[in-house]
């Protein structure tokens, strides 16, 4: 989908998606590594389980009960969804600051970027997991058969 810009626009907007590609692992590795850097062996893994699974389930129980009130289908709903739990890098920038800030302890901020990193790495299977759940029954409105 592109930019609604004008094209004066087009190369900067450009430039920027390219370079945008580029930096956004290379944060997730520093968040990583910063987050590498905690003992992983006292981390709660069944806590980091179940704040991942309230994650998930909010983000999609609240499309699928938000979908009816804009008029979409369940299918609209559940990739909806599936996209809202790849917020990790929106995550990732608020921990980082609450971190530095003093906000959050260096447990707290382990567990929530295993939370977010987590969250992000199911966002490709659940989107896989709902579009074979809930197929096109319009065709007219399914992205694949627009160009």
């Amino acid at each position: 989908m592109a930019l609604p810009v004008g094209e004066q626009w087009r190369r900067p907007v450009h430039l920027i998606s390219r370079l945008g590609r580029l930096l956004v692992p290379v944060f997730f590795v520093v968040a990583g590594s910063t987050a590498l850097s905690e003992p992983w062996h006292a981390m709660p893994w069944v806590i980091v389980a179940l704040i991942t699974a309230v994650a998930v389930c909010s983000k999609t129980l609240g499309s699928y009960a938000g979908a009816p009130l804009g008029g979409r289908t369940s299918r609209d709903a559940m990739r909806a969804a599936a996209l809202l739990i790849t917020r990790g890098l929106t995550e990732l920038v608020v921990l980082q600051a609450g971190r530095e800030a003093g906000i959050l302890t260096s447990k707290l901020y382990l567990n929530l970027v295993a939370m977010a990193l987590l969250s992000a790495a199911l966002a490709g299977p659940f989107y896989t997991l709902v579009t074979r759940r809930f197929p096109c029954r319009q065709p007219h409105r399914c992205d694949s058969t627009r160009r």
